[in-house]
């Protein structure tokens, strides 16, 4: 299996009140699930989210690996994280929506929000409106969204 992402040990050391103490972490929980799409954040925003998150604040964070390869093989280890997972954190970039992996993440992850667990979700806009998330409303994410399904129809 690919490395996930995993780093730091658990520590209470993070004093927001909504944030559960990790020092009651369960053996293979995650205090975090980072939802993000890749070729939008990974490398820049996202990085430096998951190691504040990891290193400075020592909380077990899941993301993907870039070396995972998309396709189902990599299903069941996304749903397994966010199911282990206590918080999700989404990074809503232009082109998240139309990522077919990432509205799966985020079915999953409200799921659970839902479920009577109240898990927290946490939207982060990464250089983009809410309005143009919510209505899809810039040229570029209509043409990403088409983009995407036609990928799917192949």
């Amino acid at each position: 299996m690919a490395d996930d992402g995993v780093a730091g040990a658990s520590s209470s050391s993070w004093s927001a009140p909504w944030f559960w103490a990790t020092s009651s972490l369960s053996e293979g929980m995650y205090d975090v699930f980072l939802s993000y799409r890749g070729e939008d954040t990974r490398f820049a925003f996202t990085n430096y989210l998951y190691h504040g998150l990891a290193d400075v604040k020592k909380l077990e964070v899941f993301r993907d690996d870039p070396g995972l390869e998309l396709g189902d093989e990599i299903k069941p280890t996304l749903m397994e994280a966010i199911k282990r997972s206590r918080t999700f954190i989404i990074v809503m970039s232009e082109n998240y929506v139309s990522s077919s992996w990432c509205l799966l993440e985020l079915e999953e992850m409200l799921q659970y929000s839902n479920n009577g667990t109240k898990r927290l979700v946490f939207p982060i806009f990464y250089r983009v409106a809410p309005a143009e998330v919510r209505h899809q409303i810039s040229n570029k994410s209509k043409q990403a969204m088409k983009k995407e399904k036609a990928k799917t129809r192949r």
